[in-house]
C-alpha cells in the first residue's frame, strides 16, 4: 500500500509496470486543498461502509496516475472529478490537470497487489473521512479481489 508522494515508488521502480506517474504542469498550485473524488467501484472492500458515489478527499500532491485504458474498469477503484467546480475547499490552481485522474488504484503483481493511493487518507489526522479506505484495505487484505496467477 502506498500514499500520496509514496505512490511513485512502483512505478518508478517497475513493480507496477502499466501504471505510470508524472507530475503537473508548472501553473499548478494545490496546497492541500479539499477535492471531489469519484468512487468507480463501491463494491471493493475499500469502500465498505461509504455510501455514495463521491467523497470529499484531501489532494495531496501525489503523482498523477495513468492506467492503460483496457485495465481501467479493473483497477482504477476511485477518480479526481477535476475542475473548479471539484475543489470544494481550500486553493488549487489548475483543477483541470487532476480531471479523471486515478486517486485509488489496485493493481495486482505477481501473487500479490499493491494499492496505489494518489492521496494521503491519513495525512497529520486531518482528513477522518478518508482514514477508513486505509483501514478497511488492512482488515480486509486477503479479500481485496482475484489473486494474480490464480
Amino acid at each position: 500500500m502506498t500514499l500520496g508522494n509514496a505512490t511513485t515508488l512502483p512505478t518508478d521502480f517497475g513493480l507496477a509496470r502499466s501504471i505510470s506517474g508524472s507530475r503537473p504542469t508548472g501553473n499548478f498550485y494545490a496546497p492541500r486543498p479539499i477535492v471531489e473524488g469519484e468512487v468507480l467501484r463501491a463494491e471493493h472492500p475499500v469502500f465498505y461502509g461509504y455510501a455514495g458515489k463521491t467523497l470529499p478527499l484531501k489532494y495531496a500532491n501525489g503523482p498523477l496516475l495513468q492506467v492503460p485504458e483496457a485495465d481501467r474498469d479493473e483497477q482504477v477503484l476511485m477518480k479526481f472529478t477535476g475542475g473548479d467546480k471539484a475543489v470544494m475547499s481550500g486553493l488549487m490552481r489548475g483543477a483541470d490537470q487532476v480531471k479523471d485522474r486515478p486517486a485509488i488504484v489496485d493493481v495486482p503483481v505477481g501473487k500479490g497487489r499493491i494499492l496505489m493511493y494518489a492521496t494521503n487518507p491519513v495525512y497529520r489526522w486531518q482528513n477522518h473521512g478518508e482514514f477508513n479506505m486505509v483501514f478497511n484495505a488492512l482488515l480486509n487484505w486477503d479479500d481485496l479481489g482475484v489473486k494474480a496467477g490464480k
